[in-house]
């Protein structure tokens, strides 16, 4: 069998880069794997972050980038391609296509030459709640096929008094809200209040844009907080292991009935850190409300006093934060990566 694989945002390490490079691990199991991409080492670095096995991967010049003819003189010799799109539906050429969907696009994609594309096409995405906005745009009944997480990888390890949150490093309603963490985390500090005053709050994620992490290191000034940017797979699983608490702000501040891409896709973060028993501390905002039952395996919050509220009321009650962590372990099951890749094979039936 051989397979093909392209994302155009494949430098971002984001999480569906680390869902096409999961499906790209484990269909290099069945036959040849082709990754397109115009520069090789990109393959060292998905490794990396992600904690793949990626040997028997190979990197190939991105024909996405070339001419029809050529797309479809090399794409005609797969069995399967896999594109993750950004709203573009790209010709489908090979035998099995599948477009990965992951954003709630809001798009006039009724068009009848979408509706010719995608009738060749296998339309997967991550959440009910990204689901939704797809089928409406594009007319279509998407299958929901969660993220991958490896849970045997990710694992709690001695706990201290750390905060930690995972994202992107990217302003705007696109980004993780760094900085509202920072603000919540600040006025926690200046309230003094007694709990959390020997507390640290750790962020770690891939830096998406330098001035914009600049400026979150400057905000952070004199607090006790450290970044760990562009971490490697290894360094988040030692940070998640040790931490007790996982905060989590995307879609705070925006409105996303208007805007639903601003809002949590999916949330793979919050299972690394459920896995880890890190008890999650979450904005809910799409994604997020199908992976955690409040109250059992984890908190949302609503406002910034309600975070360093809640967050308060955890580290003042042990016994809460030791039940929430071992009900976050046995969540983050439903979500680890064999029960994706069943998933993902089932589809190709």
């Amino acid at each position: 069998m051989r397979s093909a694989f392209y994302s155009p945002y494949l430098d971002s390490f984001g999480g569906g880069e680390r869902y096409l490079a999961t499906a790209a691990e484990f269909f290099a199991k069945k036959g040849e794997v082709v990754i397109f991409w115009n520069d090789p080492k990109i393959l060292a670095e998905l490794k990396r972050r992600f904690n793949l096995d990626l040997k028997k991967v190979v990197v190939e010049k991105n024909v996405f980038q070339q001419s029809f003819f050529k797309r479809w003189q090399v794409l005609k010799n797969f069995d399967l391609v896999f594109v993750l799109s950004d709203g573009s539906i790209p010709i489908p050429f090979a035998e099995k296509n599948i477009l990965l969907l992951q954003e709630p696009f809001v798009l006039k994609g009724r068009t009848l030459k979408n509706k010719i594309k995608l009738k060749k096409y296998i339309v997967i995405c991550y959440s009910n709640f990204t689901k939704k906005y797809i089928d409406e745009s594009f007319g279509i009944d998407s299958q929901v096929i969660y993220p991958p997480v490896d849970v045997n990888f990710f694992q709690p390890a001695k706990k201290e008094s750390i905060i930690f949150s995972v994202g992107r490093f990217l302003p705007g309603g696109y980004g993780k809200k760094q900085e509202v963490l920072i603000e919540a985390f600040r006025k926690v500090v200046r309230d003094k209040i007694q709990e959390l005053r020997n507390w640290n709050l750790y962020l770690a994620g891939s830096v998406g844009e330098k001035s914009y992490f600049n400026s979150l290191q400057k905000k952070a000034k004199n607090l006790p907080i450290k970044f760990f940017p562009n971490a490697a797979a290894f360094t988040l699983k030692k940070l998640y292991g040790m931490s007790k608490i996982y905060w989590h702000a995307k879609g705070y501040g925006e409105d996303i009935s208007k805007n639903p891409q601003f809002a949590e896709h999916f949330g793979i973060s919050i299972v690394e850190a459920q896995s880890s028993g890190c008890v999650p501390v979450v904005f809910p905002e799409g994604g997020p409300k199908e992976i955690i039952t409040e109250g059992k395996n984890g908190l949302f919050w609503r406002s910034l006093p309600e975070l360093t509220e809640i967050t308060n009321n955890l580290i003042q009650n042990p016994t809460l934060l030791k039940r929430l962590a071992q009900n976050s372990i046995e969540n983050s099951e439903k979500f680890s990566k064999e029960i994706f890749l069943k998933n993902f094979e089932a589809i190709l039936q």
